[in-house]
C-alpha cells in the first residue's frame, strides 16, 4: 500500500496513484491542519417563489451520488416550508421501478435541506415509517394519500427477535455491483470492470438471515443509523488528517422488519473512517459477503476476472 502526505489543499479532491489491476490500493493521506471537523447537511438558498427543479437534482445528487444529469424529474411541488419531487434514475434501476422515488425537502433558516425518501412503490405502512423518520408535516402526509394520526413511535423501532417478513437489499464492493436481494431472492456477482454482472438465485438460511438481523438491530440501537443521515466522520480521533483509498467500497443498504424500515444508506467508504458505526456497518458488509459466498449458488458463479485500478 502506497502512502503518500500532502499538504492542506483548498482543493475538493485528493490525489492518489493508480495501481495495477487486483494490485494493492493506493492511500492518499492529505493533512488538512485542522484538529477538529464537523458535518454540515447540503442546502440550497430558499427562493420566495418555492425550491426549483435545479436545487432539487443539486441535493438529490448530494445524497445518492449520482450525477444531477443522470435524474428525471417527473413533477416538483412546493407545500410551504415543505416539497416533494418525484424523480427516477436508470443508475439506481436496481433500487427502484419505473414508478421512481419522491424526495422530500424541508425550508429551515433560509435554505432548503433534503428531508429523506419515500419509495412511492411502497406499501403505505413503509411509507409511514419514511415520513416520521423525517417528522413531515400534515401537508407532506396528505401528499402521499396518508393520516398523520395513523403512526406510532413503536414503528420506529425494530423488534428484538426478527420477524418472518424481514428482508434486504444491499450492494457491496467497487461501485457497489454485487447486489444481494433477499425479497427477489437474487444475487448479482461483479464479474469484473469490462464483464456483465453474473445473476443466480439465492437464498439466505433462516440462520444466517437472524444472525444479519441481530447485527442490524444492534447498530441500530446504538447508533440509529438507519433513522437518520447517515454520515460518519472521516478524522473521528481529530488528528487533522484524511484518507483517500483508491479503489474503494461502495455499499448501500435497506432493510424492513415489521413495520420498520429504515432510511436508505449510499456510503462510498473513501476514508475508511474509524468512526464507530462506520466500523460497525463495514463489518456487517464484510459479515453478510462471507456469509453469500459459502453458498452453492454462490460458488456456481463465474469466477471474478480481472480487477479495478
Amino acid at each position: 500500500m502506497d502512502v503518500t502526505t500532502q499538504p492542506a489543499s483548498t482543493g475538493p479532491a485528493a490525489t492518489s496513484t493508480p495501481t495495477a489491476s487486483g494490485g494493492p490500493p493506493t492511500v492518499t493521506i492529505r493533512d488538512t491542519g485542522i484538529s477538529t471537523t464537523s458535518t454540515t447537511p447540503p442546502s440550497v438558498p430558499a427562493l420566495e417563489s418555492g425550491i426549483t427543479s435545479e436545487q432539487v437534482l443539486e441535493l438529490v445528487a448530494v445524497w445518492s451520488n449520482v450525477p444531477p444529469d443522470a435524474w428525471e424529474i417527473r413533477d416538483c411541488t412546493n407545500l410551504g416550508d415543505w416539497a416533494v419531487a418525484n424523480l427516477y434514475t436508470s443508475q439506481l434501476s436496481e433500487q427502484m421501478d419505473n414508478l421512481g422515488v419522491t424526495a422530500v425537502f424541508e425550508k429551515r433558516g433560509g435554505a432548503w435541506f433534503q428531508a429523506g425518501w419515500v419509495s412511492v412503490s411502497d406499501p403505505s405502512s413503509q411509507q409511514i415509517v419514511e415520513l416520521v423518520n423525517m417528522d413531515a408535516p400534515e401537508e407532506v402526509w396528505s401528499y402521499f394519500g396518508l393520516e398523520a394520526s395513523r403512526a406510532t413511535a413503536g414503528q420506529l423501532i425494530p423488534p428484538e427477535q426478527m420477524p418472518a417478513d424481514f428482508g434486504f437489499v444491499a450492494a457491496f464492493g467497487v461501485m457497489g455491483r454485487n447486489i444481494i436481494d433477499t425479497f427477489e431472492g437474487r444475487f448479482i456477482k461483479d464479474l469484473g470492470p469490462s464483464e456483465e454482472p453474473a445473476t443466480t438465485k439465492l437464498s439466505l438460511s433462516p440462520d444466517t438471515l437472524e444472525t444479519l438481523y441481530h447485527d442490524l438491530v444492534l447498530i441500530q440501537n446504538q447508533w440509529q443509523v438507519f433513522t437518520t443521515e447517515f454520515a460518519p466522520n472521516p478524522d473521528p480521533d481529530n488528528t487533522g488528517t484524511s484518507m483517500f483509498v483508491q479503489p474503494y467500497m461502495t455499499y448501500r443498504l435497506e432493510w424492513r422488519a415489521a413495520g420498520f424500515s429504515s432510511l436508505p444508506i449510499v456510503w462510498e467508504d473513501f476514508a475508511l473512517s474509524a468512526d464507530l458505526k462506520a466500523v460497525a456497518l463495514r463489518n456487517w458488509f464484510k459479515k453478510l459477503q462471507q456469509m453469500s459466498e459459502e453458498t452453492p449458488e454462490w460458488k456456481a458463479l463465474p469466477p471474478m476476472k480481472g480487477g479495478y485500478a
